[in-house]
């Protein structure tokens, strides 16, 4: 008998420009039947951003690998290029073998088997593992990790795999200053609502998304930040759904837990609970058959339908150690950002494998009115931070509300701004060309006023390279206080691109410079749609088949990580 499947699909897509709105998608399966021809796909609504489900059925299909591809149209009436995904139909009506190893490997293949394993891992249908990647022996720039697992009839499944940068930069990425989301459409970078935050490395913020306005049925709502350098990330998405339905949903009636192996729904340790909307119980996990490492525990609960609901797991660790720990010696405290291990605002305790007490806490001078977040760990060796949120009221002292460096020709513009002065005397100008040893190249007198202040001062003879700069806010008490750090990059390898043959046929060769090994490659048509999306060593010059695309204008995005430029070529 054939396992029938139907096959969901969540699929997002966008285009580039805010001229165009997405209107209609279609799907087909391993055969394109021409443009407008498949099944339409409903998109609701329509936007330059949609986010929607397509159902496929499988049922007609033979065993093996296919083939599903969806492409979207415009408003104008034209239609994009498919991508597509692969995927498997099996005779099988058993349940896939439970994984028994995972491997994985940096960059290029060794071959199956013959990665680097991991370990531990617990067999079963859904195994959770920590894999520890070694990074200290690979060159600055892109680099891809992937892995892999082998099931218990020994056969290997295909790799994923995930990229990442390695910098040779020695300093922390510039704090985040602003955040921001939407829901279902992108309105563009910048323009969605805002979402206040505390500027810092590590943010945690609330932000509440209004959904009186949306329809029933799936929607997705999307959250980016932007960091003090003024560059907005990519953003992420998360799907929900609204429903007509006024009703609670029914009751809890039972949870079960498990470790690290699910059992399947319903074949969990059972845990007693009192049946209700809102449910709280305690669940005693045995850990005696565990080996010592990393484990999970999950729980799923199921409601008065007979429904049980995805689980939720968390990681603990189990140790050889039978001895209890040493006591607790120190502790220290931080407002919002974590400044590493050991430098937080230390405090005095009693010491030993517990204590009940109260503490006052300062709080930082600087700290703006409204929540934040407190932590606090402990050592004997420094344990996990707890956390938790805090309001601040009344004056406090300067604000700095934003602080930022532009490349201004051959010199570096520095702004800021400050609110709610008080106590403050001026600022010293700090400098590196590494982040590490600072010079004052300047003082700029406070104003010392309650509003907002706007300051401003010129490095006329910044340096080659990255320059680093940081404010050191001196109270008239002799205190000091030092902002976040930004960077202006005066590159003396950078050059301007040439391409070249342009227009061309079948090949452009591409002087790019930069100081990386491996650059990124994206090429967009005249209607902002990615057309190539490629990597390849650095060298003069990069050389770009482009003998696939159709004729027209074409736009070259390139970047090493640390030099980025944009030029433009015509195909013939």
């Amino acid at each position: 008998m054939k396992k029938i499947i139907l096959l969901v699909i969540a699929w997002s897509s966008y285009v580039c420009t805010h001229a165009q709105t997405i209107v209609a998608a279609e799907f087909f399966v391993d055969a394109d039947p021409g443009v407008g021809n498949a099944t339409p796909i409903t998109v609701s609504p329509t936007g330059a951003n949609v986010n929607f489900v397509a159902s496929v059925p499988t049922t007609s299909l033979s065993n093996g690998f296919h083939f599903v591809g969806i492409r979207t149209k415009d408003n104008l009436g034209k239609w994009g290029l498919y991508e597509n995904r692969g995927f498997y139909i099996s005779s099988s009506t058993t349940n896939v073998g439970n994984i028994t190893a995972a491997e994985f490997f940096v960059d290029a293949d060794p071959g199956v088997g013959n990665a680097t394993a991991i370990t531990p891992i617990t067999a079963g249908p859904n195994p959770t593992f920590v894999a520890t990647i070694p990074t200290t022996s690979l060159s600055n720039g892109f680099h891809f990790v992937a892995i892999r697992t082998k099931d218990v009839d020994g056969k290997w499944g295909l790799f994923e795999n995930r990229g990442f940068y390695i910098s040779s930069s020695t300093t922390n990425v510039g704090n985040i200053t602003a955040a921001e989301f939407f829901v279902d459409a992108d309105p563009g970078v910048g323009n969605g609502t805002p979402i206040a935050v505390t500027s810092g490395a590590n943010v945690n913020f609330v932000a509440t998304v209004p959904t009186t306005s949306l329809t029933p049925g799936f929607h997705f709502v999307a959250i980016r930040t932007k960091d003090v350098d003024g560059k907005w990330g990519l953003f992420e998405n998360r799907g929900f759904y609204i429903s007509t339905q006024t009703n609670n949903v029914g009751n809890l009636v039972a949870a079960e837990s498990f470790v690290d192996a699910d059992p399947g729904v319903g074949n969990g340790t059972p845990i007693s609970v009192t049946t209700g909307a809102n449910v709280n119980f305690v669940a005693s996990v045995s850990t005696a058959s565990l080996a010592a490492g990393f484990h999970f525990v999950a729980i799923r609960t199921k409601d008065a339908d007979g429904k049980w609901g995805l689980f939720e797991n968390r990681g603990f660790y189990i140790s050889t150690q039978t001895t209890n720990s040493a006591g607790m010696t120190a502790a220290e405290y931080f407002i919002d950002t974590d400044p590493g291990v050991g430098n937080g605002t230390s405090f005095t305790i009693p010491g030993g494998q517990s204590f009940n007490q109260n503490f006052v806490l300062p709080i930082p001078v600087g700290t703006s009115q409204g929540q934040h977040f407190i932590a606090i760990r402990t050592k004997n060796d420094w344990g996990l931070f707890a956390f938790d949120t805090i309001t601040v009221t009344g004056t406090v002292p300067l604000k700095l509300l934003s602080f930022d460096a532009y490349k201004n020709q051959s010199t570096v513009l520095l702004k800021w701004k400050t609110t709610n002065e008080v106590n403050t005397s001026y600022f010293d100008i700090e400098r590196s060309s590494n982040s590490g040893l600072y010079s004052k190249i300047g003082s700029v007198v406070a104003v010392n006023t309650s509003g907002n202040n706007n300051y401003a001062f010129e490095d006329v003879q910044p340096l080659k390279g990255v320059n680093f700069y940081r404010l050191k806010q001196v109270d008239i008490d002799g205190k000091t206080t030092y902002s976040n750090i930004v960077k202006v990059l005066f590159d003396e390898y950078g050059k301007q691109v040439n391409i070249y043959p342009n227009p061309a046929t079948q090949l452009v060769n591409i002087d790019f410079g930069g100081r990386q090994k491996t650059v990124i490659i994206n090429v967009y048509d005249a209607q902002g749609r990615q057309v190539i999306i490629t990597s390849m060593q650095n060298q003069q010059p990069l050389k770009l088949n482009i003998n696939h695309l159709p004729k027209g204008k074409y736009i070259v995005q390139l970047s090493d990580g640390e030099t980025n430029n944009t030029a433009n070529f015509i195909k013939q």
